[in-house]
């Protein structure tokens, strides 16, 4: 039994008593300025409610919805605003805030490190962190902890945020419309089924932005428990406003309302265990899972969340739990409860390749993911030249493994999908190619390409200036040709030349041949 959620069965179902309401006769409960508040038989939630009004709407298994918002007084007021995963209202001490820096509060924000960020827009999360490209602190939680949540902070209890799963179904089964009470404009939701004669008011209560409020009267913006799991700086809220009236994504510190909820019936995960602590994956393997298990079995909600420290090396499903081996490494899998406790489990997974290549190698993360060797056939270093060429020749070279001449199409991912920089390394002019700009993963990782020339009778020509390098294919008109990468300080290019010709040659690895 969860340490903050107690609840008690009577026996005698008439005997209710909770947040000071008054039994109707027709066992509804009157509560102030013409909500009602639906009768939950048999269970006592005195010590769950303490002392705060609710009202059932007969959705999500009869979920308890508090009738006004953490800081207000009356179901009209505004309350406080609080950024997610804060516990300290802005608008009650706006005094913490500080201006907007760059266009950016985060760094007012409890969960941040500005110091660790390469872009004040975009710091790194120290807490709820489920983004490889802050990987400072990665812990996977997706929802809030008790200790963050400020509806269970400031009215414990089984109070707690809404899942975005439970305003889904407020704002999908519940009718509404917009409203007023005493003055203030809202919007009321009523209840279903057994609960049709049940309501809630949500005041227009705006958002703030460092210091500025926005919308104050024209929107409800409400927070929920839920992480944005796709995006580390985003969590879930919704606006109710005629032109919204949906679950959207926020960034975290915009500060909203909060409203409420508890589950009577609530049984939380006390644990979550993994059938092994260390695995060993060959990087031809097929996925596979880990078995999980979620103490106690009965928990009402038993679903795990799935990631991992290090997509390069092993990405995880998130939903099914099913591994990925990717590349040769280390990492971390974690199954996480969701249903807010963030209970864990570790695994560490360690991937080798069996069939690893004899040669240095670069992964670019194109061409579903071909290694490329760091330096051409011959050559002592990723600037030497190496060795020169016929086609022929090199179509026969044995570099052991799967190593191979790369086609034409992959030579084209280095042209379209690549960032590929004129340089000189070690003094040698040639060009060096960056895996794709927008993938954190690989926008740093690279390869150099000396522009070696070709070898003719008459010795090197173009050295410094041109780079060739042979690709596999022959083109059915042109049997005499072949492919081959072309570039220049001026751009580059895949081209066809005789296959007498003399190219250097940088070769690939194909797990898949």
């Amino acid at each position: 039994m969860s340490r903050y959620l107690h609840i008690y069965i009577i026996i005698v179902l008439c005997l209710f008593s909770s947040c000071r309401h008054n039994i109707e006769a027709d066992g509804s409960a009157a509560l102030p300025n013409g909500s009602v508040g639906h009768i939950v038989a048999p269970i006592n939630i005195d010590s769950l409610a303490n002392g705060h009004e609710y009202v059932d709407l007969g959705i999500c298994n009869h979920l308890l919805w508090a009738t006004m918002n953490i800081g207000a007084t009356s179901p009209e007021q505004v309350g406080n605003h609080y950024a997610w995963g804060d516990t300290v209202a802005v608008n009650v001490n706006l005094g913490r805030e500080v201006p907007p820096v760059n266009g950016s509060v985060w760094n007012d924000y409890r969960f941040t490190n500005i110091d660790n960020a390469n872009d004040a827009n975009f710091p790194t999360m120290l807490k709820y962190n489920t983004n490889v490209k802050n990987e400072l602190g990665l812990d996977g939680f997706i929802t809030l902890q008790p200790e963050d949540d400020v509806a269970h902070v400031r009215w414990g209890g089984g109070w707690r945020m809404p899942y975005r799963s439970e305003f889904d179904s407020l704002l999908m089964l519940c009718k509404y419309e917009a409203d007023t009470l005493n003055g203030v404009p809202g919007y009321r939701f009523h209840g279903r089924g057994e609960c049709s004669g049940n309501s809630i008011f949500f005041p227009n209560n705006g958002a703030y932005l460092g210091l500025s409020l926005m919308d104050g009267r024209n929107s409800g913006f409400y927070f929920s428990r839920s992480l944005m799991t796709h995006g580390c700086h985003n969590c879930i809220g919704v606006r109710l406003n005629p032109e919204y009236m949906c679950a959207t994504y926020y960034y975290r510190y915009y500060a909203q309302g909060v409203r409420a909820v508890m589950l009577p019936g609530e049984k939380l995960v006390s644990q979550v265990s993994l059938e092994t602590s260390e695995l060993t994956i060959d990087v031809l393997s097929d996925s596979l899972s880990i078995q999980a298990t979620v103490f106690p079995s009965d928990a009402t909600n038993t679903n795990l969340f799935w990631f991992s420290t290090d997509n390069r090396v092993a990405s995880v499903h998130p939903v099914t739990g099913y591994i990925k081996p990717l590349t040769e490494g280390e990492c971390y899998i974690s199954a996480i409860s969701k249903d807010g406790t963030c209970m864990q489990s570790t695994c560490k997974v360690r991937v080798i390749d069996s069939s690893h290549p004899n040669h240095a190698y670069v992964d670019l993360g194109v061409s579903n993911h071909l290694w490329w060797a760091t330096m051409n056939v011959g050559a002592e270093s990723p600037s030497d030249y190496g060795d020169y060429f016929t086609w022929d020749e090199a179509s026969r070279l044995d570099w052991g493994g799967h190593w191979r001449l790369p086609t034409s199409q992959e030579i084209a991912t280095l042209l379209n999908d690549c960032h590929v920089v004129w340089t000189e390394r070690d003094g040698v002019p040639g060009c060096e190619v960056f895996g794709p700009k927008e993938s954190f993963a690989y926008s740093n990782v690279s390869i150099f390409l000396p522009a070696s020339g070709v070898l003719t009778s008459s010795g090197l020509e173009h050295l410094g200036q041109l780079g060739f390098y042979w690709a596999s294919d022959i083109p059915s008109d042109m049997v005499d040709c072949a492919a081959n990468y072309t570039f220049s300080s001026d751009g580059q290019v895949w081209n066809y030349a005789p296959r007498s010709q003399r190219f250097p040659v940088r070769m690939v690895y194909s797990r898949d041949r």
